[in-house]
């Protein structure tokens, strides 16, 4: 299994739809092979701060789905008003 947390941030203003942008993505994440599950984190401190902790079957599942999301409408909507470049950390759990 591979975990995959993006970190996402959008312009001051744009909080609401950040949220609504990444509800639909995650949404939509549900139909791809291999995916598990996903939580969707908020920043307290800061709403257009967002954290999405995914669960995959294997991280070959996880890049396709990032390979074929690539030109999709709420992704597309997102990206002018994310406020820098969103990071992507793929995590083994260490046992």
């Amino acid at each position: 299994m591979a975990t995959v947390v993006w970190d996402t941030r959008v312009r001051s203003g744009s909080e609401g739809l950040g949220l609504d942008l990444n509800r639909r993505i995650w949404a939509d994440m549900k139909s791809f092979p291999g995916y598990l599950s996903h939580r969707l984190l908020q920043d307290e401190d800061d709403d257009g701060h967002f954290v999405i902790v995914s669960e995959w079957r294997d991280r070959a599942a996880a890049d396709r789905a990032r390979e074929l999301y690539v030109d999709v409408e709420p992704l597309r909507l997102l990206t002018p008003i994310l406020a820098g470049p969103r990071q992507r950390f793929v995590l083994d759990e260490m046992t």
